[in-house]
């Protein structure tokens, strides 16, 4: 990985380690939401994902559209939640 930095960047993110802890602390933040939403909504995402199944191939815009705002309430209030 390289890094490119602006003349006018701070001192604080100049410092490739700093930015690397950074994007490590980003990235551990992501994927501690990804696996609250797989913990929190895997029961909708299973209900959407047999719904879709059950209908394939005949597969329709909004065909299971009751399943996909339960998981994406689901998911935006783990999001949420962890902001």
């Amino acid at each position: 990985m390289t890094w490119q930095f602006s003349s006018s960047s701070s001192t604080s993110t100049s410092n490739p380690r700093f930015a690397q802890r950074t994007l490590d602390m980003k990235e551990r933040n992501s994927t501690s939401t990804l696996k609250r939403i797989l913990v929190n909504c895997s029961a909708q995402a299973k209900e959407y994902g047999g719904c879709v199944v059950a209908k394939v191939p005949e597969v329709e815009r909004d065909m299971c559209l009751k399943e996909f705002l339960a998981l994406k309430t689901c998911m935006l209030k783990t999001c949420t939640l962890s902001a």
